[in-house]
């Protein structure tokens, strides 16, 4: 993950043979992602990245868990003031962990 600088930057040093985007990156693709693909990883472009930094991040060892009390429970309906209607929230509560922090890294001053 990088800036849109730092990828135009890295993308006139590569050879057009390693710059290309890949059926593996598909599924970025499909949710409104866009990068390319160098050496089998794909490089997408994050618009709160710092200037200068590029982001490495190994997702084989990103895992998602969920709170057990917290998975997709409803609450007892409310009813609100002056309205023919009641409202039920959803809730959820969980974390994005790295269980191997060794595997991820940054670069910087990258220019």
């Amino acid at each position: 993950m990088t800036s849109h600088l730092i990828l135009g930057y890295k993308a006139t040093e590569w050879q057009p043979q390693q710059r290309y985007i890949t059926d593996a990156a598909a599924d970025l693709r499909a949710v409104g992602f866009s990068g390319i693909t160098f050496n089998k990883a794909t490089i997408v472009v994050d618009k709160y990245c710092p200037s200068g930094y590029m982001f490495l991040l190994n997702t084989d060892f990103w895992k998602f868990i969920t709170h057990t009390k917290r998975n997709f429970k409803w609450t007892d309906s409310k009813v609100p003031i002056n309205q023919d209607a009641y409202v039920r929230q959803l809730l959820w509560a969980g974390n994005c962990i790295c269980v191997a922090p060794r595997w991820q890294a940054y670069i910087s001053s990258m220019s």
